[in-house]
């Protein structure tokens, strides 16, 4: 309980007003408006639309899944776009995955208490999981639902709980792992982590296919009220190489010293071989936990980007293992020996973790910069609202966030960079940022040779619009 209290603190003190002028988070929160305007399909024909003028047309899905919009929408239909509320949302998902994990049906078992305490010990108080509250993305509702499918998992299939509900339960729990892959697709892997479970249990019968009826059920239900627009983000595996697996696997390599603040690149080895151990002598008990992980990781290995935040989930399963595999090489020295060994060393990680995420939480926090303002400062709104007044419902503004545009002043918009003959006809205005040099936009230079196709009618600190002109 001290643990998940001092989360609470250092999420809810991390918490700043807006939101930085990048990332996903426009799409999201346009998604969640359109489940409460009814105009889902609208906004799939317009991201469609948007991508597909755009030089850069990677950036998105068309569509995210709709999971998170879901969770968004009681929040944007009460308080319009709020993000102190978008960010509570967060900071709730984040104790509750922690909670899950906590009373995990197996976890909670004698052999494995240890290592889940630790495990809550190194990542409640780090300040990689404190951060993304300020970010209105995905990662931290995963976490929760994903957490909370494991441990319906293992309550219903490893434990056995005789209930008069249980049909009820085999159905809901088809309908929670649909939904947590609804947040992000990397859940539809818990359905192999099911059928490896239920295969493992010898489950025949009603009780073997209810999860995936009802799975099949709600997915029906959904494509009838929701435009799916995620699939073709799976094209992204066609621009795969080997330099980006081999790429990817030093990256994730690195991470485990990275986000435990320990500048010695060794613990990295270390880490991964002791995780390694663990698993292969956990995964008998943690079956759902450890097929999910793995097939996650590879997943992850052939994705062609290597972002650490998708690894939020993942770091408390692969902590577990490093810890048991960390306690099964200290107890070969002996019981009492491997103690004396493995403690001060979790501790000493311990004590660095929370002492850098205290200093950092008690600090005066800046996360806005001139590359990345906050879409609510002031310059941002003057920006929107120059665009509100004066450009027409039809007009399409070419800019680097290209969502946001879409959000705050409901006109097109697409990324526009490289060379000026990219530029699209029917791009009527020009979007830029003053501070992120060619960052999906033109460099500065290029418009200034360009002044007879650009005509600039605004200037602010962070942003200038200019009205392009028929050659």
């Amino acid at each position: 309980m001290l643990l998940l209290c001092g989360t609470l603190w250092g999420a809810v003190q991390l918490i700043v007003s807006g939101h930085i002028f990048n990332g996903d988070f426009a799409l999201y929160i346009r998604q969640a408006q359109s489940i409460q305007y009814g105009d889902m399909q609208q906004v799939f024909s317009d991201m469609q639309e948007m991508i597909a003028h755009s030089t850069y047309q990677r950036y998105s899905p068309i569509l995210y899944p709709w999971g998170y919009p879901l969770l968004l929408f009681p929040c944007v239909a009460l308080f319009g776009i709020n993000y102190f509320a978008f960010k509570i949302v967060g900071v709730i998902c984040l104790v509750g995955a922690f909670i899950f994990l906590y009373y995990h049906p197996i976890l909670s078992k004698e052999r494995f208490r240890m290592s889940v305490l630790l495990v809550l010990a190194l990542l409640t108080g780090n300040i990689f999981y404190w951060g993304y509250v300020n970010s209105v993305s995905s990662e931290l509702p995963f976490f929760c639902f994903l957490m909370f499918s494991f441990w319906t998992m293992n309550k219903l299939y490893v434990l056995k709980e005789q209930t008069e509900k249980r049909t009820i339960l085999y159905i809901g729990l088809g309908i929670l792992l649909f939904f947590t892959a609804q947040i992000r697709t990397e859940g539809y892997f818990l359905f192999i982590s099911l059928i490896v479970l239920q295969w493992k249990n010898r489950l025949s019968g009603w009780s073997f296919f209810l999860p995936y009826a009802s799975a099949l059920c709600i997915w029906f239900v959904f494509t009838l009220v929701f435009p799916s627009g995620y699939t073709e983000h799976f094209e992204h595996f066609k621009v795969v190489t080997l330099t980006n697996l081999l790429h990817n696997i030093q990256t994730f390599y690195e991470y485990p010293a990275q986000i435990l603040y320990i500048p010695f690149s060794l613990f990295n080895l270390f880490f991964w071989v002791n995780c390694l151990l663990g698993l292969y002598i956990s995964s008998r008990k943690l079956t759902a936990e450890s097929v999910y992980l793995v097939s996650t990781i590879m997943l992850l290995i052939c994705w062609p980007y290597d972002v650490i935040r998708y690894w939020l989930p993942l770091f408390p399963l692969c902590f577990i293992f490093f810890i048991q595999g960390f306690r099964f090489m200290c107890m070969v020295w002996g019981k009492k020996a491997g103690k004396w060994v493995l403690y001060p060393i979790i501790g000493i990680l311990i004590c660095s973790v929370w002492k850098v995420s205290i200093k950092y939480a008690t600090s005066s926090i800046r996360i806005y910069t001139t590359i990345n303002p906050n879409v609510e400062g002031e310059s941002a709104q003057e920006m929107y609202a120059f665009l509100r007044m004066n450009t027409a419902q039809d007009d399409w503004v070419a800019c680097g966030e290209s969502r946001s545009i879409y959000l705050y002043t409901n006109r097109l918009s697409c990324n526009i960079s490289g060379e000026i003959s990219n530029l699209p006809a029917n791009v009527n205005w020009y979007v830029e940022f003053l501070y992120r040099g060619s960052y999906l936009q033109y460099p500065h230079g290029v418009i200034r040779l360009n002044h007879n196709r650009f005509q600039q009618v605004f200037c602010n600190q962070d942003f200038a619009i200019y009205k392009i002109l028929t050659p």
